[in-house]
């Protein structure tokens, strides 16, 4: 938005300093397609794992999804329904899922209906599986860390031999199975070997020892369980001849193995023994393996490397993994298909949904769609880079979202602008996606190689309208100017400007427009993926600014206010700034790679020193990583919201819990400014006491800061024509000298 504006509109609307706001999550309606979204704030999934548990203790079912693109738990609570909007995102009950990393898996293990979870270790270069029990406070599911006394790290181990007890080693890229695999109630493990190729049983001798289900007490059962191998560097299968022999591999010059297996364990035709669906690290299809043994000795006998071949087999880049888990309601568990791999994978039509059409005992799955849930949501493919603007010239606060790109095979990119009009009123706004390739912006993936964009609006030129700045992947700034005029819809007539002024500021670059050093000249903010923020200072003029190109060249500062949003140096920071004046004082709010968001203070005065950080998670907001933040009143409540883009390509909306302030900058040295009428249509007639002939200015401000209209009152009594003006609210400044009055006006 024109962030170097928002200042008026901020001093109305936050009546206290910014690490003291209570934050709540704000209901906004999303159109696509003509549809209205149940879901459009829980977006996006790029490589969930999906977990049937009761979060609310209802008795019914619910959905968590666990993504590992931004670490991040989203929550859905199950309303019964089996046409297709069974799922409500409910974001509340993931506050007490603890931080995770690799995978999840939610499953009971010790029988007392409640789901426990099992998760990849949180020790730091450790392999393995830690453990927290679930239970309810208030009907709202909650986990407790278990401690695993025997084995080192605190994590599940296994008894060996000598009497030891290492951990079970399972890696943050595979995915394992934990079942009940040999029907005798507890729950064991299925998971590849450390070089890949087989896959080992653990055990769980928890009922053997007589501890019931409430212990996980674990040995290596089976080192190649069902007797078959996978190949190194492909998802190919070789079964076993043999019941009690493991099968060599067909080439022994194949060494170096890859960890990337994800193993979904189900009793496929109703025998008592289960049978595998395997996803690879290289693969884009699912492998079924038939099960031909028992549950004490499996024996695979035959694999379908295409699943499901009788129907619509699964294809999709890259490395996949599936779910068994009944998801329309019918009683009858469905196949789910999805990535799990965050880096190169598809990250928009990548929920393939199977629908169960038979029973549990011999189930036979139908394809039904490959945006299963995903439909529902806000979803950018990968990365989303919000900005708040009037594009339209209604009065009301569109939107523009950069992408970082959608997923193309070959490394190709596909990263554009999307244009999200608000189509609702001043008090209950509502967006539609307007444009999904908003001034055909992905033509310069190939033409440029640009791609990850990140706008920002301001008025860079002087002439009264917002220009638009586009920060990308390789550390160009992308000019857009707008010859609309002020209050108009915006014009971007001319021939872009595709290195703006030779500035180059190293890689993913997050650009805001602001007046930093307050001398009327509008300068540059730059976040980018080194954690820092560069400062560049306007040295031209208010029409014809002037910067220069070098981050490490006076007068700019490359390190401004010691801001530096990594968590371990050498690695990403992704720093997105977004600076506003709050009551004369500015703060910047700083989206991170961790996606936790930062504020600072201390910077007015200050240029050349370190900013203090006066909040490290603002809000407590934890929308996944890569967060990038803009800042506006959509809906003209007196209270500051906030949109937050993720790396998921999704968004959410928050909004500020405070109460609108009873002063503002103002109230020292106001004026007594009345407004007739007010609302207008047209015409409307300023009355100001201590009025004087040729000093007293007028400003008319809109929704988004954006100046209007500047004129000197000439009468006492002076009338104005706003009829060119749309409708909407605006705020209207008179100075005189010293001093100053603000009014609202609403325009119908």
């Amino acid at each position: 938005m024109n962030r170097f504006l928002l200042t008026v509109i901020i001093f109305l609307f936050i009546g206290h300093e910014a690490d003291a706001q209570n934050i709540r999550r704000l209901d906004v309606g999303f159109m696509k397609d003509g549809l209205d979204l149940q879901n459009p704030f829980a977006g996006g999934l790029n490589s969930p794992q999906i977990n049937a548990v009761d979060l609310n203790n209802d008795g019914l079912l619910d959905a968590h999804f666990f993504d590992k693109a931004g670490e991040v738990h989203l929550t859905f609570l199950n309303n019964g329904s089996t046409d297709g909007a069974a799922y409500e995102f409910a974001p509340e009950f993931a506050e007490n899922f603890p931080d995770t990393k690799g995978w999840v898996l939610l499953r009971d293990y010790n029988g007392d209906g409640i789901m426990d979870m099992f998760s990849y270790s949180d020790n730091p270069g450790i392999q393995g599986v830690k453990v927290h029990k679930g239970s309810y406070e208030n009907d709202k599911i909650s986990f407790t860390r278990l401690f695993h006394a025997d084995g080192p790290h605190n994590l599940l181990s296994f008894l060996i031999p000598n009497g030891t007890y290492p951990q079970i080693a399972i890696t943050d890229e595979d995915l394992p199975a934990i079942d009940d695999i040999d029907n005798d109630g507890d729950l064991d493990i299925l998971t590849f070997d450390i070089g890949g190729a087989t896959v080992e049983m653990f055990k769980n001798l928890s009922v053997e020892m007589g501890y019931g289900l409430d212990s996980l007490k674990f040995e290596l059962y089976d080192d190649c369980w069902g007797n078959f191998k996978e190949a190194g560097l492909s998802s190919e299968i070789q079964l076993g001849t043999d019941t009690d022999i493991c099968p060599s591999l067909w080439n022994p010059t194949v060494e170096t193995r890859h960890s990337g297996s994800t193993i979904l364990s189900f009793d496929d035709n109703n025998d008592g023994d289960k049978e595998i669906i395997l996803g690879d690290l290289s693969g884009v299809s699912l492998v079924y393996l038939e099960n031909g043994g028992d549950s004490i000795n499996s024996f695979l006998v035959d694999f379908d490397p295409t699943y499901p071949s009788y129907d619509q087999p699964v294809d999709m880049p890259i490395f996949l993994a599936s779910f068994y888990l009944d998801m329309d309601n019918d009683g009858n568990k469905d196949l789910i298909a999805a990535p799990n791999n965050f880096k190169s994978s598809e990250d928009d039509q990548n929920i393939w949904f199977y629908k169960n059409v038979t029973d549990n005992k011999f189930p036979e799955f139908e394809f039904q769609q490959n945006d299963f849930l995903v439909e529902t949501m806000i979803d950018n493919g990968s990365g989303a880079n919000p900005a708040f603007a009037d594009v339209n010239g209604d009065g009301l606060i569109d939107m523009v979202v950069g992408n970082k790109t959608y997923f193309l095979p070959q490394g190709q990119k596909d990263s554009r602008l999307f244009f999200y009009e608000n189509i609702g009123t001043e008090v209950t706004p509502k967006y539609r996606l307007a444009d999904d390739n908003y001034l055909g912006l992905n033509q310069y993936n190939t033409s440029s190689s640009y791609f990850n964009f990140s706008p920002t609006f301001g008025d860079l030129d002087h002439d009264g309208d917002l220009d638009l700045l586009i920060g990308e992947e390789t550390g160009k700034l992308l000019y857009f100017e707008n010859s609309a005029g002020a209050g108009n819809p915006f014009i971007f007539s001319g021939i872009a400007d595709l290195n703006y002024q030779g500035i180059d500021a190293g890689q993913g670059i997050n650009p805001q427009i602001i007046d930093v050093n307050r001398d009327g000249l509008n300068d540059l903010l730059i976040g980018w993926r080194l954690g820092k923020v560069i400062y560049y200072p306007n040295t031209g003029s208010s029409s014809d600014p002037q910067f220069e190109p070098d981050q490490f060249m006076a007068p700019n500062i490359a390190t401004f206010g010691g801001i530096d949003t990594r968590v371990i140096p050498g690695y990403d920071g992704s720093a997105s700034p977004t600076m506003i004046d709050i009551d004369g004082e500015y703060f910047m709010y700083v989206g991170t790679q961790r996606g936790r968001i930062e504020v600072y203070e201390n910077i007015d005065g200050n240029l050349d020193g370190e900013f203090t950080m006066v909040d490290s998670t603002f809000g407590g907001i934890r929308e996944g990583q890569v967060t990038h933040i803009d800042i506006a009143d959509i809906n003209d409540n007196g209270k500051m919201d906030y949109i937050i883009g993720n790396s998921r390509g999704g968004l959410g909306f928050f909004t500020s819990d405070s109460s609108v302030p009873t002063n503002n900058l103002y109230n020292d040295n106001s004026l007594s400014i009345k407004i007739l009428p007010n609302p207008t249509n047209d015409f409307v007639y300023f009355e100001v006491d201590g009025f004087k002939e040729g000093e007293t200015e007028l400003r008319v401000i809109n929704s988004v800061g954006k100046v209007v209209l500047e004129k000197s009152l000439p009468y006492w009594k002076s009338g104005v024509d706003l009829s060119r003006f749309p409708a909407g609210i605006y705020f209207c400044e008179i100075v005189i000298g010293e001093n100053r009055g603000l009014i609202k006006l609403i325009k119908n």
